[in-house]
């Protein structure tokens, strides 16, 4: 990651993780918002709509980011396993 602050860090990880490609089964739509390794379709539709959605998932993303912070400072967390 590039990024020297966490919010740099986590706005790249949130751009990583959504993008708008084209379609790898082509159809109707040209256009699809892929997560992750690129291999989860998510949306279909023109690129407009998919650059919306994805700025919308991103922006989930970052939000789901910024309440587990809130949740770590106040002790509030998930312990993996209990």
């Amino acid at each position: 990651m590039s990024g020297s602050y966490p919010h740099e860090v986590m706005d790249e990880l949130a751009t990583l993780r959504y993008q708008v490609k084209l379609t790898k089964s082509g159809g109707y739509h040209k256009y699809a918002v892929y997560a992750g390794d690129g291999e989860q379709e998510l949306y279909r539709g023109s690129e407009s709509d998919c650059r919306n959605v994805a700025r919308k998932l991103i922006g989930a993303f970052l939000d789901g980011g910024f309440t587990v912070s809130l949740l770590e400072k106040e002790g509030l967390y998930f312990k993996e396993g209990g």
